[in-house]
């Protein structure tokens, strides 16, 4: 399902608080985390869930898996509370169908629309495109969106309920979110529901990709991809004084294919773990051992 999108308006009111800061997510009172296991890979948002549950607040799980530390969470910075029994982290864990992402979260702006909760006000004083956003949730029927996604009706409209009944929500993702071939349509559908229910552009709202290092993004900037932008392309043609006709190149799990298929007899890692980044390690130590020479930079 392609996503409409709303595009905001530049007002004072966004001035500061587009990105949530580390402040601006203590004051929030519901995160809807998606496509993110942060109980292994970001332990420190960890340390915030808790202490958003023993404050009220609620956490909304969206994971086709369900993932034991996001259920309770053990973490050794409350030894006491929460190191021995463990502490409670999802209100609601919703599995959706692989992929489905996009169908559910237009699901939740479906009921909040039938539950009375859409921020009219905010949409028509910040936003563009809306109207296209509301009828695309509007079109689809209940069983078309539980059939794709495969969460319940009743499952959806507690989450719309959570998130519409919250002062401040702040809506994260992983690249669970990111790493799919609709991904930027998971992303417009996660936003398309901060803005309906007008959680943008004040402290303990908006928007939050939860990353690790830096280098994810500093990669990207600088040119390392599989698709080099043309502009990018033309930048560094200029700089080096040189045509940069290259052939296209592998994204991860293309890499290991070829690899397995004799393709590939040089590879340079620059960080990260190759082998332990993929989910079939089998595939991935047959493939990393059919090349002849790996070069790896590391601190």
């Amino acid at each position: 399902m392609p996503c409409a999108f709303y595009r905001w308006a530049e007002t004072d009111v966004w001035h500061g608080h587009l990105i949530v800061s580390l402040e601006s997510l203590k004051q929030a009172d519901c995160v809807v985390l998606a496509g993110s296991n942060a109980a292994y890979n970001h332990p420190r948002l960890m340390n915030e869930l808790i202490k958003l549950r023993e404050h009220g607040g609620h956490v909304i799980v969206i994971n086709p898996v369900q993932e034991i530390g996001l259920i309770k969470f053990a973490s050794p910075a409350f030894p006491i509370k929460s190191l021995l029994a463990g502490s409670e982290i999802a209100s609601l864990y919703l599995q959706p169908i692989p992929g489905s992402d996009v169908v559910l979260f237009v699901g939740i702006q479906k009921a909040l629309i039938e539950q009375g909760q859409v921020r009219q006000d905010f949409l028509e004083a910040h936003t563009e495109g809306w109207e296209a956003v509301l009828e695309q949730a509007r079109s689809h029927s209940w069983e078309a969106i539980t059939a794709t996604c495969g969460i319940s009706q009743a499952e959806i409209e507690a989450a719309a309920r959570i998130i519409s009944q919250s002062q401040r929500v702040v809506f994260a993702w992983a690249m669970g979110i990111t790493q799919q071939a609709n991904g930027v349509d998971n992303v417009y559908s996660i936003a398309n529901t901060a803005l309906i229910t007008g959680n943008a552009g004040r402290m303990g709202t908006g928007v939050m990709p939860v990353r690790g290092h830096p280098n994810v993004q500093g990669f990207g900037s600088m040119g390392v991809t599989v698709r080099l932008r043309e502009e990018i392309k033309q930048a560094l043609e200029q700089l080096l004084g040189r045509s940069l006709n290259l052939p296209k190149g592998y994204h991860t799990r293309d890499l290991i294919e070829a690899a397995e298929a004799g393709k590939v007899d040089s590879l340079i890692c620059v960080g990260g773990n190759l082998y332990g980044a993929n989910p079939d390690s089998e595939q991935a130590k047959r493939a990393l051992g059919n090349i002849d020479t790996i070069i790896y930079l590391s601190t």
